[in-house]
């Protein structure tokens, strides 16, 4: 039984991929190979953390996995909206583009947008 749930959809340009629940150890490896599967080439995966409770170094190291094939496919991976613990974890390792909600990561990554085509792709400071 899986301590976490995956729910996609898409949002513009977007995929919108929304975990809830706890991402570690025993679920991750699972979670990844069906995010890995909804990527298409050249689309951005936004992750939606807002109900994701808890996640662990080997969540980080699969969502790491993630990102590194969605930008060899020509797109790219965001977080959004995370709280808790996971806020933490990720404010911690500063390793990814992290967005205060998935508005404002589509806002922030989309070719349309007046920052993306000013080349400042930079993550919103989420406190």
């Amino acid at each position: 039984m899986l301590s976490v749930e995956l729910v996609t959809r898409e949002c513009g340009s977007h995929v919108v991929v929304g975990l809830r629940g706890e991402l570690d150890a025993v679920s991750a490896p699972d979670v990844m190979v069906a995010m890995t599967a909804v990527m298409q080439a050249g689309r951005c995966v936004i992750v939606d953390l807002a109900e994701l409770e808890f996640a662990d170094c080997t969540a980080l190291t699969g969502l790491r996995k993630v990102q590194e094939l969605a930008r060899q496919g020509g797109g790219d991976m965001s977080l959004a909206a995370p709280t808790g613990l996971v806020l933490r974890l990720l404010t911690l390792t500063e390793m990814f583009a992290v967005y205060t909600s998935v508005a404002a990561a589509v806002a922030a990554t989309c070719e349309d947008s007046p920052s993306y085509q000013a080349g400042r792709r930079t993550p919103v400071k989420v406190r």
